[in-house]
């Protein structure tokens, strides 16, 4: 059983004491960014004379992607930061550093 332990904390990264900050760092983005812009896309949704202008628009879709983003990029690394898993096996190495980067 030790075996198979010190086998995994050779394979991890960083220790956990690095990793948990990194996460709650991204928990913070991840409230901020779908609080923020999903009032931002409310607002913009609520009041008709905002979609008028081409300008406007674009705008409303940046928020919107923004918000995409936030909801589904930011959980992924921060759940697993969060409870140390950030592990460097072959196919997690690479998922991770796609969604990271």
């Amino acid at each position: 059983m030790s075996m198979l332990h010190n086998m995994s904390s050779l394979n991890q990264l960083e220790p956990c004491h690095i990793l948990r900050p990194l996460g709650y760092y991204l928990v913070f983005l991840w409230f901020a960014g779908t609080s923020l812009n999903g009032s931002i896309l409310y607002i913009f949704i609520r009041y008709k004379k905002l979609r008028q202008s081409s300008t406007n628009l674009f705008i409303g879709g940046l928020v919107l992607a923004d918000f995409i983003g936030a909801c589904f990029e930011i959980p992924l690394p921060a759940i697993a930061l969060l409870g140390c898993r950030l592990e460097s096996d072959d196919c997690s190495e690479y998922i991770i550093r796609f969604v990271l980067f």
